[in-house]
């Protein structure tokens, strides 16, 4: 197995060093080539990825696995998206097992994330940029007992490949979640309870 590809969370944190100093390197360097922004940004990408395998195995229905497969494609290549959609796989697969109230069906256009969604991307998010307190939250809101090990595990090693393909997500603070975590409970909590 190949260095980069392990999945124990040392190995990923160095990996996600080594990347930081490579992109500092460059982006210092004058004489680099500078490249036209992408059409899109690595959060959207990783939640149409999300919602895109999620929602395959919900309704059995791989159009939604191929789209997957295509966006992915047409951005990194077949050869270089492969390792980040396995990692993208194992996480939603482990995501589903463990998690306290997974999303469900969701669709692709749809520009707003569900609750879990967000904490996906701020977990992912948190992970790249080293927030240890930022992770732990995401995790104890998208899981409990025996499966957090196991999802921070395959979290590590998605936004390792989000790295590895030079896709730094935006830094998300701890108030943010909490902001998010209040406006979603108070709109649970006014669709469940009674007027009179």
């Amino acid at each position: 197995m190949p260095e980069h590809r392990k999945t124990c969370p040392e190995r990923q944190k160095q990996q996600i060093e080594e990347a930081d100093n490579t992109m500092i390197a460059e982006a210092l360097d004058e004489n680099s080539d500078r490249k036209p922004k992408p059409d899109y940004s690595p959060e959207r990408l990783f939640v149409f990825g999300l919602r895109c395998v999620q929602n395959g195995f919900d309704t059995r229905y791989l159009q939604q696995w191929r789209d997957a497969w295509e966006t992915y494609t047409r951005h990194f290549g077949a050869d270089r998206c492969r390792p980040l959609l396995d990692a993208l796989w194992e996480f939603v697969r482990i995501y589903r097992c463990h998690a306290c109230s997974p999303t469900g069906y969701h669709r692709l256009d749809c520009p707003c994330m569900a609750r879990d969604e967000y904490l996906s991307m701020a977990l992912i998010s948190a992970l790249q940029h080293q927030d240890g307190n930022c992770a732990a939250r995401c995790l104890a809101e998208i899981t409990r007992g025996s499966g957090w090990r196991e999802l921070e595990s395959r979290a590590w090693a998605l936004a390792a490949e989000f790295l590895w393909l030079r896709q730094r997500f935006r830094p998300v603070s701890i108030a943010d979640i909490e902001a998010t975590l209040q406006t979603t409970d108070a709109l649970r909590d006014a669709r469940n309870s009674t007027l009179h």
